[in-house]
């Protein structure tokens, strides 16, 4: 499956990038959130897994998960990650978020992080076919930009420095507001042994109105649960403050889609 971002040299720098991301803190606070709901023996599916750091650290606490990703080159460092610490690799998979239904598997949790949610052209139908794969009473997690913060603090041009023994690295991030959407257009130059290699990528990533999402899916069956939403946005947030956590639960039976 083809994909227009996170290719090769930007997926190899994306540790790099996060690398002061607490992701063992943000599931400790996931595996809390968890336990207050179900028994341990929990089925996850991480949508948009990335390079599987949130996967890792959930398998390593001994829940059941699965990670899908639209880029196989995150999914490569993924596997590779996952087999460094002598787990289970056959659960990652190169997939659409609207086509979990293939994976012909229920879940109890699902897990959406590093702005998932914005990436996804039509969440309502989204969030209407992932209902087929959800237990009663499944969780949601995720984190989304919010539409009031982005507009109060808009975009800015950002440039960051990353130093590493065998390469310099320097991502510019230029952002612009496009209707409902932030334009971010990231150029990546990566310097090693006095040669330059530039290579960009153009994301269009969503924000939202936390409470009219909301109002559009619960039809669908999910509730807004207020539980933990201080502690992860201290964990997730970032100097621009866009970034907002929501935990939902699905408290309907299943019921097919509408929609194919």
């Amino acid at each position: 499956m083809e994909n227009k971002f996170f290719k090769k040299d930007y997926s190899l720098l994306y540790d790099v990038i996060y690398s002061k991301k607490n992701y063992k803190a943000e599931t400790n606070l996931i595996s809390q959130i968890i336990k207050k709901f179900h028994s341990p023996n929990v089925n996850i599916l991480d949508i948009g897994c990335g390079t599987g750091e949130h996967t890792l650290e959930l398998l390593k606490k001994g829940y059941k998960v699965t990670g899908i990703d639209l880029s196989n080159e995150m999914l490569k460092i993924a596997k590779k990650k996952l087999l460094s610490n002598k787990l289970f690799s056959n659960n990652l998979f190169n997939l659409n978020a609207y086509n979990v239904n293939k994976l012909d598997v229920k879940f109890n949790v699902i897990l959406m992080m590093f702005n998932v949610i914005g990436y996804l052209k039509d969440v309502q139908f989204f969030f209407e076919k992932l209902k087929d794969c959800l237990e009663p009473n499944a969780l949601i997690f995720f984190d989304y930009w919010s539409e009031k913060a982005v507009k109060k603090n808009p975009p800015k041009t950002t440039k960051k420095d990353f130093l590493l023994k065998e390469f310099k690295a320097t991502r510019i991030s230029k952002g612009k507001i496009i209707k409902n959407k932030v334009k971010v257009d990231l150029i990546l130059n990566i310097i090693k042994q006095n040669k330059t290699k530039s290579f960009d990528e153009t994301h269009n990533v969503g924000f939202y109105d936390i409470r009219s999402l909301v109002k559009t899916i619960q039809k669908f069956g999910y509730k807004k649960k207020n539980i933990g939403l201080s502690k992860f946005e201290k964990l997730i947030n970032s100097k621009s403050q866009w970034e907002k956590f929501c935990l939902l639960k699905y408290e309907k039976k299943n019921i097919p889609s509408t929609k194919s």
